[in-house]
């Protein structure tokens, strides 16, 4: 990843050794990377080390604990902040005062293939970390903004290049503090700091309040629908070869007690249940192999672009008008949901389409609702529980790794109606959740481009 983007320089390029570095092997005196921490070195009248205390966190214990002090790690490192979801939990006498993450020390992944991962902790609960990752502590008299501005310099692709150009090891690179702290940092001009670091902290604060919409989801489907119970681990069932043939299918997965046993539970809370068949408005179908076109204005929308989650319209493909013009069929109405459809590990994820143009790929299916019948965001909520994800697993035909749902199984989908007033709350918050989450991403890429442009103007081409 870091060797495919080679700037234009000479195919011959002299370095001068110097022992202060340290440093011989060819991996640190890349050319690319020589070139770009020239460039910083230029503009850059402070180092790392000016703003912030420099250290790492603790190795991991022998074994996690159930409560007690979270432990974070790599996978709970995004650039919107620190993740929870799948945060775990170390001894309160394991972790000293010293060891315990302040609000706004920004954390960096220092080993391994994804080093120079960062992330902000925009908590106050009392975070710790692993051993893979460094800690910078700002100083206690800096401005929050221009914390949030060194934390944007940190996450462009200037600086990116001098994290790697600083690992060393063979088979598992490992970045060191005492080389973080050294490297350049520019502040450029007087204004920019306190505006991009307004925008990346705005950033972070939209992006907190989507979760809390999408958590009154959860908490809301945990009331009305709850997933709290034991599946039986022996039961048997008896099935008719009429059974059989309603269901089309005769494989014991589609009959696993598993299965069964979720789609019984969620037929026993007493709601009326509906299949998604009589509330489309139009076919369930599946779109068509596009044309691409890099100056298309039209999203294509694909299997990566579907992750039970708002879509990242600015990431999708295009293609033109003239293409989506002609092939209706693979127009996405708008409010319509999609799911992906083929491939195993990649079928039963749902997103919903809030544009009036775009464009669907033969993976993915297209499920216009009839919006006078229920509510779209509702359905795409309850697509996103387990209970809807047990039933997609139920519906996938094949037996190789190319395993598929149909359209014409995933018009079976059962999805039970809540009160008027629940589907209206549930739908409502995930439409607050879609919107926060957008706005909170166009302040971070407004951010960074205007970093990425500001480090382009002020040092050349990286």
């Amino acid at each position: 990843m870091i060797y495919k983007e080679i700037s234009k320089i000479s195919s011959s390029f002299s370095v001068t050794l110097s022992k202060s570095e340290s440093r011989m092997d060819p991996h640190y005196y890349y050319p690319e990377f020589v070139s770009t921490y020239s460039k910083l070195l230029k503009i850059s009248k402070h180092e790392i080390r000016d703003f912030f205390a420099v250290s790492t966190g603790k190795s991991p214990p022998n074994s996690y604990s159930s409560d007690g002090i979270p432990f974070v790690r790599i996978q709970n490192l995004t650039p919107f902040g620190v993740e929870l979801d799948d945060i775990v939990y170390v001894e309160r006498t394991y972790i000293s005062k010293s060891d315990i993450i302040n609000p706004n020390d920004i954390l960096i992944t220092i080993t391994g293939a994804t080093i120079g991962k960062l992330s902000i902790n925009q908590l106050d609960n009392g975070l710790s970390a692993c051993s893979d990752i460094a800690i910078l502590t700002p100083r206690d008299d800096l401005d929050e903004n221009l914390i949030y501005y060194l934390y944007g310099v940190l996450q462009t692709s200037y600086m990116f290049k001098l994290f790697w150009k600083g690992v060393f090891g063979v088979s598992n690179g490992h970045l060191s503090p005492k080389y973080i702290k050294r490297l350049p940092i520019p502040l450029l001009s007087e204004d920019s700091p306190i505006t991009i670091g307004k925008k990346l902290k705005e950033s972070i604060k939209k992006k907190l309040e989507a979760k809390k919409k999408k958590e009154e989801i959860d908490t809301l489907f945990a009331k009305y629908l709850p997933q709290n119970f034991e599946v039986p681990t022996e039961i048997s069932f008896v099935y008719k070869k009429s059974s059989c043939a309603n269901e089309r299918r005769n494989d014991p997965k589609t009959f696993s007690p598993r299965l069964v046993a979720y789609i019984q539970k969620l037929r026993g809370f007493g709601y009326k249940i509906g299949t998604l068949d009589p509330l489309k408005n139009g076919d369930i179908h599946r779109g068509i192999q596009p044309e691409y076109h890099a100056n298309g204005s039209i999203p294509v929308i694909k299997t990566r672009d579907v992750n039970d989650s708002p879509i990242d319209w600015g990431s999708t493909s295009k293609t033109d008008i003239n293409f989506y013009q002609k092939n209706k069929r693979a127009q996405i109405p708008q409010n319509a949901l999609l799911v992906t459809s083929t491939g195993e590990g990649s079928w039963g994820r749902t997103s919903i389409s809030d544009k009036s143009e775009a464009i669907a790929d033969g993976h993915i299916t297209i499920i216009p609702i009839d919006e006078a019948l229920i509510d779209p965001y509702y359905v795409c909520a309850f697509l996103w529980t387990e209970y809807s994800k047990i039933q997609y697993y139920k519906r996938v035909r094949g037996c190789t790794g190319q395993t598929e749902i149909y359209p014409f199984d995933i018009k079976t989908i059962e999805v039970p109606r809540l009160e008027n007033n629940i589907e209206t709350k549930i739908g409502n918050d995930l439409r607050d959740y879609i919107q926060l989450s957008g706005v909170s991403k166009n302040y971070h890429q407004q951010a960074m481009s205007e970093l990425e442009q500001l480090l382009s103007l002020k040092g050349g081409e990286s």
